[in-house]
């Protein structure tokens, strides 16, 4: 990659075992047409051979464990906070996963997640990765007058428009949104006999990457529709078949590859509009 290329894309491993020829291709290539390559095709076909010869045989037994001694201070400190009380409510809880046995519902994960030297025996320093919540974090506000528009540029999609409200602001009306860093926890649900990943692709794979296997997460029951809403991931039929993609898949050359993606921000709009309405 040149110079340009480093700003702009970042490095990835991608499940092309699972994905259909074309899209297998043009991720090798970077989602860039013009550096598409012969042998991208040979290579996407022979990782759908070894991808659907493969058979899923891990007990869900062994997957999930309940939070040992060590993390009772964290779990009593995390489902206490207000960012967690709602998904508490909602049958979430902590355990450790044993990531091994864990089934991958997104395509792709980026490989240069920086995280924090942690031991693996130390479930207290781990959770504090896993399920840690957010920092504060500087934004780049502007507001553009001839739009009469606030523009936000998030440097991760996990910025969210939350909640409208409605208040007095030196006698005027003032309407307006809350804008917050939504929290990223490492969360698993099973579903059948699968325990499918639903949030903490990056970190999950830079664990395994280290070696470290078993980390907190929080855990729950759930259903197909539980995996089946989200654009752009494998299909329900494909996480609960006979051969689903694993999260250790991601590191294994014979059904996946390294590549790069482009680098995404997220932008926020906050736009005010008037008109007249004929009567």
């Amino acid at each position: 990659m040149n110079s340009t290329d480093d700003r702009v894309f970042r490095p990835a491993r991608a499940l092309i075992g699972w994905l259909d020829a074309e899209e297998a291709i043009l991720t090798q290539a970077r989602r860039q047409t013009q550096e598409v390559k012969p042998e991208y095709e040979l290579r996407a076909r022979q990782a759908r051979v070894v991808a659907g010869a493969r058979r899923f045989s891990v007990d869900p037994r062994s997957v999930v464990t309940e939070a040992p001694s060590a993390l009772r201070a964290f779990k009593t400190e995390f489902e206490g906070h207000p960012r967690a009380e709602l998904m508490m409510a909602e049958g979430w809880r902590v355990a450790l996963v044993d990531l091994r046995g864990v089934v991958a519902m997104q395509p792709s994960v980026l490989t240069d997640t920086q995280l924090p030297e942690v031991d693996a025996e130390d479930f207290a320093a781990l959770a504090a990765v896993t399920l840690g919540m957010p920092p504060s974090m500087n934004l780049n506000v502007t507001y553009e007058k001839e739009r009469k528009a606030w523009i936000i540029l998030a440097p991760t999609p996990n910025f969210r428009i939350e909640q409208q409200f409605e208040t007095e602001v030196d006698g005027n009306l003032g309407l307006g949104f809350t804008v917050r860093l939504s929290p990223s926890f490492l969360s698993v649900v099973r579903v059948g006999d699968r325990h499918v990943l639903k949030d903490g692709y990056h970190r999950s794979v830079a664990f395994l990457a280290r070696g470290i296997n078993v980390v907190p997460a929080i855990v729950r029951t759930g259903s197909v529709e539980d995996i089946d809403r989200r654009p752009g991931m494998f299909s329900a039929a494909v996480m609960l078949g006979p051969s689903p993609p694993t999260i250790p898949d991601y590191l294994d050359d014979d059904v996946s590859v390294a590549t790069a993606l482009p680098s995404t921000r997220r932008l926020i709009m906050i736009q005010g509009f008037e008109t007249n309405l004929a009567e």
